[in-house]
């Protein structure tokens, strides 16, 4: 089999595509303030793909895209004779009132120390405490509501500190994959089989292709290394897309919820999230690695988020219902090696 992969590099249609948009929005602009149009419109389709479906206030995302103030707000005024006007007064208005709501709240980093553990605390707009430890160190961090007093953070940090020691010592002990060099006969994980990589060379767009054994990798001549991991990458999730969909239908149907849609992407401490808001579920490009079966339980337990959105009695009782092995699943999820380059701090 083989897929044709478009290399990130090549941005040529995407520009074209860009320009006709700014061009329709020009109007008498000057090229000074042209140019900064086509940058706006870049940035907010950007931040939107990357940051406007999470709602996980454990992982509280870097960037904050206000309500109505999302590519998707943009593309709602096409067609509108006054479009350029009304971005600017519906949709960038929304970033300024964000701005002088956020200035009042000021935002208050603490550490906490346990015996040899630091914790690192942030205060934040949210309702509940997360704690997480994070791959690869066990680094500790506790995201709490802002009336929250230090002492009562502290005291439940104390009732998790087993659970704490516990979590890094799984990372302490887990198997890590070796930085992967995109070479010849280097060993390579799909669907949970180990396959050798072949590099081939043609003055061609790139592809792979994948036999019993053998996943071969297709590049023009001179290409790096950074070139061909990107190339595996899109190719990764295009083995996902082709999978992902028939997996969601197939549980929409026993849970009797729908998935408005969902998302691939590089995640460095969770296998898939899910923002049961808006309806979507995100997972990590990783699960393409592994048995299929794991990506199967991923997808469910992000689904389940739809009817509970935290891990209370209820969720563990309606995926135990639904998917009894669900334990037995995250345990070998989580055996499993860690990419090596997936846990950069």
């Amino acid at each position: 089999m083989t897929w044709w992969v478009t290399p990130p590099s090549d941005v040529t249609d995407c520009r074209r595509r860009l320009d006709a948009s700014c061009d329709e929005l020009r109007g008498g602009m000057d090229a000074s303030q042209y140019k900064d149009l086509r940058i706006f419109m870049l940035f907010i389709k950007y931040v939107s793909d990357k940051y406007g479906n999470s709602s996980d206030e454990a992982f509280a995302q870097p960037v904050i895209i206000p309500k109505g103030a999302s590519f998707k707000n943009m593309v709602a005024l096409k067609g509108t004779s006054d479009i350029a006007d009304k971005i600017n007064t519906q949709v960038i208005r929304h970033f300024r009132n964000h701005q002088e709501s956020t200035e009042k709240l000021i935002m208050k980093i603490e550490t906490i120390q346990l015996g040899e553990i630091p914790i690192l605390v942030t205060r934040k707009a949210i309702k509940n405490v997360h704690l997480s430890v994070h791959p690869p160190t066990g680094r500790v961090t506790l995201v709490a509501p802002v009336s929250t007093r230090l002492e009562v953070i502290r005291a439940y940090a104390i009732s998790k500190l087993s659970w704490i020691r516990d979590q890094q010592s799984k990372l302490r002990t887990q198997a890590r994959e070796a930085p992967r060099q995109f070479i010849e006969r280097e060993s390579h994980y799909l669907w949970g089989r180990r396959h050798l990589l072949t590099i081939a060379y043609k003055e061609a767009k790139p592809f792979v292709s994948l036999d019993h054994k053998r996943i071969t990798v297709t590049v023009r001549p001179g290409s790096s290394a950074e070139l061909r991991a990107a190339v595996i990458h899109e190719w990764h999730k295009s083995l996902l897309h082709a999978v992902v969909p028939a997996l969601i239908q197939k549980w929409e149907q026993k849970l009797k919820v729908k998935v408005a849609g969902y998302f691939l992407q590089r995640m460095k401490t969770k296998w898939g999230s899910c923002n049961h808001e808006a309806g979507n579920i995100r997972l990590n490009t990783e699960l393409v690695k592994k048995p299929k079966d794991l990506l199967e339980y991923v997808i469910v337990h992000e689904m389940v988020h739809l009817l509970e959105p935290t891990h209370n009695e209820r969720f563990q009782t309606t995926l135990g219902e639904l998917y009894p092995s669900w334990r037995e699943a995250r345990a070998e999820l989580n055996e499993l090696p860690l990419a090596a380059d997936s846990w950069k701090e």
